[in-house]
């Protein structure tokens, strides 16, 4: 794969001045027993500014990988760095800047210095790589200037400030207080915010996620997560891959032929621009790993493992995609690019969808996969014909596709020579492995038949829905006819419960008197009566934390059983528009779920993640049991602890909120919401202060 170092940064990158070092914190055997005290050390660090004279920053940093020289003058494939765990820990230093990047991002091909927000000033962040069992150390330092504006729920706003979400990982979703209830240390905790300093200096966040002994190897991808600045901050290239390796007698191709494909659309500055562009009209800019169409080349007959992360953030990034073989000769991406893509279709092996692997079957041939923002796919690739080939971004192949229709694109070209040596790499008949426990096929008993249980006769509804008036946006992106509280628990559930959820995307305003499963339709009447209506819209992503799920009647093999033991797991699922004129597109996904292994809060929502700043999320409260206390963070799945010294788990999460019923539409909420108009939201604050919000969370 890539070149290993040891650190997030590179060596021949400015980076800030250190801080002066701070003493060390002692750890007695009880609270931190198999841990170094350099870790002890690191993750004794409060979250406060540090003082200091002076912040140095760089003025401009190239793209990380500085390619080589090919056929056709284009620029060579080229990964992300990696950091690999040693001694079973994966040791990061984030720091989190405005900085200008040197991208290519035209058709031209010139050079542009675009100004954003960066881990360690490259786009994107390294790939971290680890095992099962592995735990990630990450300081997160916040050098963003103060937000501008004010904080508003409905709108997007504090673009500056931040946090880290570890998407697809199944890890603790809590963080550790102190006696005061101050958060010291935390998991995948997406409710923690890392403000920036006031002061000149900069803030700072340790966290520890350990995985489970038994994690299942896959692809996944870190990424901030503050809800309201999600979407900007991973559109200015604030996110990387995460590698879950797997065990060497397991592994298909050598590490040389293991590659990671991160697809972006980098945004810079002007904040707002990403949430007032109408995606359907606007095309977008796609990069792979930071750079524009880079050039991989793969000798005949060599088999690779190609994994994609799509890492975008708006309606663009919904997309098929394709391998074709470029039978016009070679494409000039100067030209428009969608001029000579239709070629001959090559076929890629899936065996993994959203980092699970297809364990025990055979690698399934396919000529285009749908991929909506946060979704992953591995693909074994087979190239026997010398020449040119091209990776494109195809149009996503169902309903509300407009966006992806404007945006298709090549995305990287495949080069085969024809000199060289020739192999002939055998596909796997079977992919070698095993799932572990959590991921077992979920068998219908595991359903409660109590009274007002989720099962496959009651389940439980989610409904994406997008108001506007006269046709256009600005009314709100909602779940369910509300938009995101965070003081409000949407989904109670008991640790090691299993539940059937029921996915809508609704678009029309009719009521549908022969489908029960409507709660939430027609529109509310106090958006009915401020001239709202429902419009049409993309697909909504539907993206769970902790735990996936599997949807029913997805065939791994096609040829097999439609039950459980055949269904794909999935973090990530595009729940399309409802259509009654034709039902037989978007309808609803039926999706199975089980929380197990770790308590506490966290959320699902629309992973077009300018959908989810607006409102497009919910709250999810995850119970221990007497009998079933759950896995704390920073805590091996054997029981081994990394904690600082008087740290406890944090258990606002069980205070939150109450569990409230269906919504009767008497309190829906519309926001006042008009970032493209405001001046200070193009200026790393947000949108105006929305009146009467609800009390802040403490953590």
């Amino acid at each position: 794969m890539s070149e290993t170092i040891e650190t997030a940064k590179q060596p021949n990158a400015l980076q800030p001045e250190e801080p002066t070092p701070k003493p060390k914190s002692s750890f007695n055997r009880r609270q931190f027993f198999g841990v170094s005290s350099a870790a002890a050390a690191f993750l004794a660090m409060p979250a406060k500014a540090i003082a200091k004279t002076t912040t140095t920053l760089p003025a401009t940093k190239t793209n990380v990988c500085q390619p080589e020289a090919l056929p056709y003058e284009f620029e060579a494939f080229c990964e992300p760095h990696t950091v690999m765990s040693q001694n079973g820990i994966a040791k990061l230093e984030f720091d989190v800047y405005e900085t200008q990047v040197r991208l290519k991002r035209k058709d031209s091909g010139e050079v542009e210095d675009v100004k954003t927000r960066t881990y360690n000033g490259q786009i994107p962040g390294p790939t971290i790589s680890l095992n099962p069992g592995d735990r990630i150390e990450i300081n997160l330092r916040n050098y963003l200037p103060p937000n501008q504006g004010q904080h508003s729920l409905d709108c997007p706003s504090d673009f500056n400030t931040t946090n880290l979400h570890f998407h697809g990982l199944h890890v603790s979703p809590n963080s550790l207080c102190d006696s005061a209830g101050n958060s010291i240390l935390s998991s995948d905790d997406v409710i923690y915010k890392l403000d920036p300093s006031t002061n000149g200096t900069y803030t700072e966040h340790p966290y520890c996620v350990w995985l489970p002994k038994d994690h299942a190897p896959g692809t996944h991808w870190y990424h901030s997560h503050l809800h309201g600045s999600t979407a900007i901050q991973v559109s200015n290239g604030m996110l990387g891959a995460i590698i879950i390796k797997e065990p060497h007698e397991n592994k298909i191709v050598d590490n040389s032929d293991d590659k990671v494909f991160v697809m972006q659309e980098i945004v810079g500055e002007g904040d707002a621009s990403i949430y007032c562009q109408k995606a359907n009209q606007v095309p977008g800019e796609f990069l792979i790993n930071g750079i524009l169409r880079p050039t991989i080349t793969v000798q005949r007959g060599k088999i690779q493992r190609w994994r994609f992360i799509n890492g975008t953030a708006s309606p663009r990034g919904l997309m098929q995609l394709r391998l074709v073989k470029d039978v016009f000769g070679i494409c000039d991406p100067r030209q428009d690019p969608c001029s000579c893509t239709a070629n001959d279709p090559v076929e890629m092996n899936l065996i993994a969808v959203d980092g699970i692997s297809f364990y025990g079957k055979a690698p399934q041939p396919i000529l285009g996969w749908d991929m909506s923002p946060g979704n992953r796919a591995d693909f074994l690739v087979k190239l026997t014909e010398p020449g040119l080939y091209k990776i494109f971004k195809d149009a996503y192949s169902g309903f509300g596709n407009n966006a992806s229709v404007k945006s298709k694109q090549i995305l990287a070209y495949v080069y085969v020579p024809e000199e060289g040596p020739v192999f002939d790499d055998p596909l796997p008949p079977l992919i070698p492995g095993h799932l572990p426990r959590y991921l077992w096929p979920i068998q219908p008993n595991e359903f409660s038949n109590a009274p007002g249980a989720y099962n496959q006769d009651n389940p439980r509804e989610i409904a994406f829905s997008l108001v506007g008036k006269g046709g256009q946006k600005g009314g709100g992106y909602y779940v369910n006819s509300e938009l995101y509280d965070p003081d409000k628990i949407d989904v109670d559930v008991e640790l090691g419960s299993s539940e059937v959820w029921r996915l809508t995307n609704i678009e029309h305003q009719e009521d549908n008197p022969n489908d029960p499963h409507y709660p939430y339709d027609p529109l509310p009447e106090k958006l009915q009566e401020k001239g709202y209506g429902y419009i049409g819209g993309s697909p909504h992503p539907f993206h769970i934390h902790v735990n996936p799920f599997q949807l029913v009647g997805d065939l791994i093999d096609p040829n097999g059983p439609n039950d459980s033991s055949n269904w794909r797991w999935w973090d990530t699922i595009a729940v399309e528009p409802d259509r009654p004129n034709n039902p037989e597109k978007g309808k609803p996904r039926i999706i199975w779920n089980r929380f197990s292994d770790y308590p506490g809060a966290y959320v699902f929502h629309c992973h077009i993640l300018i959908h989810e700043d607006r409102g497009m999320m919910q709250n999810v409260r995850v119970k221990p049991t007497a009998s079933n206390p759950g896995i704390p963070p920073c805590t091996s799945s054997t029981g081994e602890q990394a904690w600082p010294p008087g740290a406890e788990v944090c258990e606002d999460y069980l205070k939150l909120g109450v569990r409230i019923p269906p919504p009767n539409h008497a309190n829906v909420r519309v926001p006042d919401c008009d970032t493209c108009e405001t001046p200070s939201s193009t200026k790393s604050g947000g949108a105006k202060k929305r009146k009467g919000r609800g009390k802040k969370r403490k953590r």
